[in-house]
């Protein structure tokens, strides 16, 4: 038994010791969620000559004129599908992505990036997915880049002769002021690819103010 004690207090000695303390502090701050007349769920009905009602009656849509540039709040996006992407110098449909950039107007938060999923080979993908940007200014400034992912073969097959071959190409870009989104609640719609030969992309964007001056000493 004595052996097994010294045994266990060896290994104890040996394993590696906690250094230093870490204290962290941690705040609640709740999102406000609006519905809006125009965005109704819809749940089906087992009779009656409807297929469709809304199962709660929302409120209608408000526009705020005076939004604040440091509001702070969550932005959601939400990217469905892309349509009639071209591919300049290539005779194959793109491996599309889609690249989203918010860069704040706050210079002490730093940019923040997200990306959709690959889609190969196709010159309408569609997507359904949907990313959140926590805490951001209503005066930030969101850019989507519509991006085709080269390969290897694509980069071997390419005319070019620097290492740019291997980077991915742009097809399209569109920007999207925050503060738009802000005023309005959200926006649906489907935007044209600027800087590109054609293209379009469909997609939501929502949001959800968060009053920080509520939570703080």
């Amino acid at each position: 038994l004595l052996l097994l004690l010294l045994l266990l207090l060896l290994l104890w000695c040996l394993l590696p010791q906690p250094v230093g303390t870490m204290y962290l502090t941690l705040q609640y701050m709740p999102f406000e969620h609006p519905t809006f007349d125009d965005d109704i769920e819809m749940t089906p009905v087992k009779s009656g000559f409807g297929q469709y009602v809304p199962f709660s009656p929302p409120r209608p849509r408000q526009f705020i004129s005076n939004i604040n540039d440091f509001q702070r709040g969550l932005l959601t996006v939400s990217i469905f599908k892309a349509s009639k992407l071209a591919t300049p110098g290539s005779l194959t449909n793109p491996d599309a992505y889609v690249e989203m950039l918010l860069v704040d107007c706050d210079p002490r938060r730093p940019s923040e990036t997200q990306k959709t999923t690959v889609k190969y080979n196709d010159n309408t993908p569609r997507w359904s997915e949907t990313f959140d940007f926590v805490m951001v200014s209503a005066g930030s400034m969101l850019t989507l880049s519509m991006m085709n992912k080269t390969g290897l073969l694509d980069a071997t097959l390419s005319l070019k002769l620097s290492k740019s071959r291997f980077q991915d190409q742009l097809l399209g870009k569109l920007q999207i002021p925050v503060a738009d989104v802000a005023r309005n609640g959200y926006l649906k719609d489907t935007w044209p690819l600027l800087e590109a030969e054609s293209g379009t992309l469909e997609m939501k964007l929502s949001w959800s103010n968060c009053h920080v001056e509520q939570y703080m000493d």
